[in-house]
């Protein structure tokens, strides 16, 4: 019993951190120093006979909730906070922008394969529309399972090197295969491609726009009842 209040204690102290890390306002630094304050708390109620439960719950209310630690930490890590920002924004250009160059480099592969087997032009339509649709598809639902069954590291698909590197290696790819396809493929039918990928992106970018909307005022009315409870 003992070893499993052990353990509950620690998912507690765990998941107390989780909910820190995912706001922007703190640094690792701030972490570490609230865990520690945190633990010490814990330690001191333990001594005066409260069971490890009872110390968590007291010790995290006395250092105050994650809404409190929030708002002081936003005054105090400014410049961090608007850092963070700033790199979240920058974060998802660059995942829009590297997501949108390996999507043109799929349909340009697809589409210079489909050219050398002689397709007309409304077959070479229908395959790119095709293969934009599969493809956004396929990465949505693998993000949405790995999301759902909490087994999705978004620190290594967000990280800025890897973007960058992701980026410049996709374009340089999407340029040579536009070299084959001014070769394979007719410009009527180049045509269609660039059409096809140029509402695509419109479309996904409008699709952004309004998950992103939704998701900024459901996240502000949530704040704003938090407040008033």
């Amino acid at each position: 019993m003992e070893n499993r209040t052990e353990l509950s204690i620690a998912e507690s102290i765990n998941n107390w951190k989780h909910q820190l890390l995912e706001k922007s306002n703190f640094t690792q630094d701030n972490i570490n120093e609230l865990e520690s304050h945190l633990l010490d708390e814990i330690q001191a109620l333990r001594k005066i006979g409260l069971n490890e439960e009872e110390s968590f719950l007291v010790a995290s209310k006395r250092i105050g909730t994650i809404e409190h630690l929030t708002s002081e930490f936003s005054k105090i890590n400014r410049k961090v906070y608007l850092r963070n920002r700033i790199l979240l924004v920058l974060k998802g250009m660059l995942a829009f922008i590297g997501f949108m160059a390996i999507t043109e480099l799929v349909t340009n592969t697809s589409v210079l394969i489909a050219g050398k087997l002689g397709l007309n032009n409304n077959q070479l339509n229908w395959l790119s529309i095709i293969v934009l649709t599969s493809l956004s598809i396929t990465i949505f639902t693998i993000i949405f399972n790995k999301y759902k069954k909490e087994k999705i590291n978004v620190s290594i698909v967000t990280n800025i090197p890897f973007l960058v590197i992701t980026i410049i290696i996709t374009k340089f790819l999407n340029l040579l295969s536009l070299i084959a396809l001014t070769r394979y493929v007719t410009p009527q039918n180049f045509g269609v491609l660039r059409h096809n990928l140029n509402l695509f992106e419109l479309s996904f970018a409008v699709l952004i726009l309004i998950l992103s909307t939704v998701l900024f005022y459901t996240l502000k009315k949530n704040q704003k009842l938090k407040l008033a409870e």
